[in-house]
């Protein structure tokens, strides 16, 4: 991601500008055919925990090592 073309960059801006947009009135679909908004929620809320815990995964190195922890300073965390 730090090679990438100003020419790019804007497109990815505007997409990604729309499809926040685009979140409100899906979800307030989706509260408004399920019965329970708690429940709306989670299905809101899921896919987004599912896709993160697999980009997190497939990183090279999903977990910090000992050495690395103890060399993070104080006030890293």
């Amino acid at each position: 991601m730090q090679n990438i073309s100003p020419v790019w960059l804007y497109p990815i801006i505007l997409v990604c500008g729309a499809l926040q947009a685009w979140g409100p009135p899906m979800n307030n679909a989706l509260r408004n055919s399920m019965e329970n908004p708690w429940l709306s929620s989670i299905i809101s809320f899921l896919p987004v925990v599912a896709f993160l815990s697999v980009v997190w995964v497939c990183q090279p190195h999903p977990f910090p090592t000992r050495e690395s922890i103890a060399a993070m300073p104080w006030w890293a965390p």
